[in-house]
């Protein structure tokens, strides 16, 4: 059974931070780890692809997102930034 690799990502209220897989995975979740309020994309530039994470809450919710390929190790895999306030963290563990 493959091992988890966990990262802390620092993300703040100006810019969007790239989250990036921490190993070769076909797993990942990301946790909202701080108690402010997150917003992923999964492309930078287009805000249709927005979705917000609460305080300790998961993306995917409920299971780890699996791809039929891959992801390679420092793949992008979304675009994280703080509502407001902050610095805060998310957590990304990939399997």
């Amino acid at each position: 059974m493959p091992v988890p690799k966990i990262s802390r990502l620092t993300l703040d209220n100006a810019t969007w931070t790239a989250i990036k897989t921490n190993k070769d995975c076909i797993y990942f979740t990301i946790t909202n780890s701080s108690g402010l309020v997150v917003k992923l994309r999964s492309d930078v530039s287009d805000a249709l692809t927005e979705m917000t994470l609460q305080p300790l809450q998961d993306y995917p919710p409920g299971a780890a997102f699996k791809n039929l390929s891959p992801y390679r190790a420092a793949e992008t895999v979304a675009f994280g930034q703080l509502a407001s306030g902050g610095p805060a963290s998310v957590t990304l563990v990939c399997v």
